[in-house]
């Protein structure tokens, strides 16, 4: 191969590849009728070629009348211009091809004609058989449009009201949108858009939005009516769609059964209990709405009483709500766990309590328990002035403390089982704990820990308390046993020490009386129990008459109770009464004997009070 026609074959690709980089593809559908514009830039004539293998097809204004297609070409020229357009008519597969407009010198202009396709199976894929689509006020919906695309591959698009939503070259098209109140009802268009035809094909749906209903009871949201008089709410409510449910709720404290499903509520011979916020509310498959009215009633108040935490500045609220709303407040009481006084604290007037910070009892309880406010309006069902009750419970947390009642020294017997017991506060719940003896930590998974009523000195006031019982198993081998153990415990707050001496088991201490209270036929005893000599304990009560030296004994059934009644007694007669305990070591001395006299006279705390008795 010579060098001039390799150089002749580099010329034609070049001349072959600029063609393409200056062609006009063209899509048409069959029979259409197409134009082919061509400008005369000179008095060259124009020339039209076209396939195959770019034929001449005109000269001028001239069409080739060789062309087996002569009779649906035309040269469009109007005289005085310089438009010479090819104009082709019925198009068909034959016509498919490259053309170009010769313009002499002046160069060419390339046409590539190519017969195209309508897009098929517009689908809108959330519509139902009557061209709705459903969704949700508030909520996302995503309208899916799909469609098989023709000759070229054209676009999707979404429009409403003709105004473009999204659009993209794509078989498959996502508007994603949050429906609002306005798009109720809306017509929503998916169409196709080519090349060929601006709007091919096109399919409209309705969105159909479930929406949450709208309620309403009374345009007044207060309504003040008079103790025993009868009352009747209305929940009017609009939805547009099947509401689910309906229910009626009272949104106070005291609630009493109500008709869930009627929109009236009926509440006869109201009173002061039924006072408060009443809400209606409505559920359709969009959602709930409801509705709230205050019925307010004349009635003396109920008390609430609010906390508030600022760290060293405490303060209880006595909240009182009634009708009038003028009160009179009296002093705050402080109650253990077990509502057991603990102390009287001043009110400020006006139903606030500041909680002072006491050292030696603030950070060791942290104050906690009940806090007792009273309030009243001078309002009550009987005409007299009542003070009305209102509670908190101070659910202070902080390090662990060992109650006051603990025993710092314990025992137990050599050769035999012992056990180290204290008493403790924790909130919250203890950690870990750690038995130190001397300076060794002893870590043990042998113990009971469980939830105890506990005896505490508080503000000088001995109470029970809601606390926790540790009971360590102690084996006691030797005398070396017996020795001083300190017992840790922690939780997240910190922790606290207790330090035991423990040594041997001794008889239980002598029970204490602490109340007799003497009747016509019985008395009824009180006391309390001292240290049990570390073994359970049973308690043995004593009597006899003053003139007969034998004594009767009575085993108290439930030493837990503290009291127990001796029965059969003789009215208007002299007894002794005294009591021991004993475990298995041993017995206690006995009490000192405490003289009464049924029906006359009455013994407490050491001392003789005359009563009358009215027979």
């Amino acid at each position: 191969m010579g060098l001039s026609t390799r150089i002749l074959q580099l010329f034609c690709l070049f001349f072959t590849f600029s063609e393409l980089l200056a062609v006009n593809v063209l899509y048409h559908f069959e029979n259409d009728t197409v134009i082919l514009p061509c400008d005369q830039v000179s008095n060259e004539q124009i020339v039209w070629q076209g396939p195959d293998n770019y034929s001449t097809y005109g000269y001028g204004g001239i069409i080739n009348p060789k062309l087996s297609k002569s009779n649906r070409l035309t040269i469009i020229h109007v005289n005085g211009s310089h438009q010479y357009d090819l104009q082709i008519r019925q198009f068909c597969s034959e016509d498919e091809g490259h053309y170009k407009c010769v313009k002499g010198s002046f160069g060419e202009e390339f046409f590539t004609l190519k017969i195209g396709t309508y897009p098929s199976n517009l689908t809108i894929v959330e519509e139902d058989s009557q061209h709705v689509v459903y969704g949700y006020l508030n909520r996302e919906l995503k309208l899916k449009c799909t469609v098989i695309h023709g000759i070229p591959n054209g676009k999707l698009v979404w429009m409403v009201h003709n105004q473009t939503l999204e659009e993209k070259r794509t078989a498959s098209l996502v508007y994603s949108f949050v429906p609002k109140q306005q798009d109720y009802l809306q017509n929503y268009t998916c169409a196709t858009k080519s090349d060929i035809a601006q709007y091919s094909m096109e399919r409209t749906v309705q969105l159909f939005l479930y929406m949450p209903p709208l309620v309403l009871i009374s345009l007044n949201k207060t309504m003040v009516v008079g103790e025993g008089v009868d009352l009747t709410l209305y929940c009017n409510y609009s939805s547009n769609h099947e509401v689910k449910e309906l229910k009626w709720e009272k949104m106070f404290l005291y609630e009493s059964p109500l008709d869930e499903q009627s929109q009236y509520l009926n509440i006869k011979s109201i009173k002061r209990h039924n006072a408060g916020k009443y809400r209606c509310t409505v559920t359709n498959m969009a959602g709930s709405a409801s509705d709230v009215v205050t019925i307010e009633v004349y009635y003396p108040p109920t008390v609430q009483v609010t906390f508030e935490d600022r760290g060293k500045y405490r303060q209880f609220n006595c909240v009182a709500r009634g009708v009038p709303d003028q009160y009179i407040y009296k002093q705050w009481e402080h109650r253990s766990d077990y509502s057991d006084l603990i102390r009287y604290l001043p009110d400020d007037g006006s139903g606030r309590l500041i909680l002072p910070n006491t050292t030696g009892e603030t950070d060791r309880h942290h104050d906690r328990g009940f806090y007792i406010c009273h309030a009243s309006n001078n309002v009550s069902l009987n005409g007299s002035s009542s003070l009305i009750r209102g509670e908190f419970f101070l659910k202070a947390q902080g390090k662990p403390y060992f109650v006051t009642s603990n025993n710092n020294t314990q025992y137990g017997i050599k050769d035999q089982e012992g056990n180290l017991t204290v008493d403790f506060v924790s909130f919250p719940d203890i950690t870990n704990f750690t038995v130190i003896d001397g300076d060794m930590k002893h870590y043990t998974d042998n113990y009971t820990l469980v939830t105890w009523r506990v005896v505490d000195k508080i503000y000088s006031k001995t109470v029970f308390v809601n606390g926790s019982r540790l009971v360590i198993p102690m084996n006691i081998k030797n005398e070396h046993d017996f020795r001083s153990y300190t017992i840790k415990l922690t939780n997240e707050f910190g922790s606290t020490n207790f330090s035991i001496s423990f040594r041997s088991a001794s008889c239980p201490e002598t029970p204490e009386i602490m109340k007799i209270m003497p009747k016509e036929s019985e008395a009824i005893v009180e006391w309390r129990e001292r240290f049990n000599g570390g073994f359970p304990q049973s308690i043995v009560i004593q009597y006899r008459r003053r003139d007969v030296q034998y004594w009767n004994t009575i085993p108290v059934s439930d030493p837990g109770m503290h009291t127990d009644s001796i029965d059969g007694l003789t009215p208007g007669t002299e007894y002794f009464i005294r009591m021991y305990s004993k475990n298995t070591k041993g017995a206690s001395n006995m009490t000192d004997e405490k003289l009464i006299r049924t029906g006359k006279y009455h013994y407490e705390e050491g001392r003789v009070l005359h009563i009358n008795i009215t027979q």
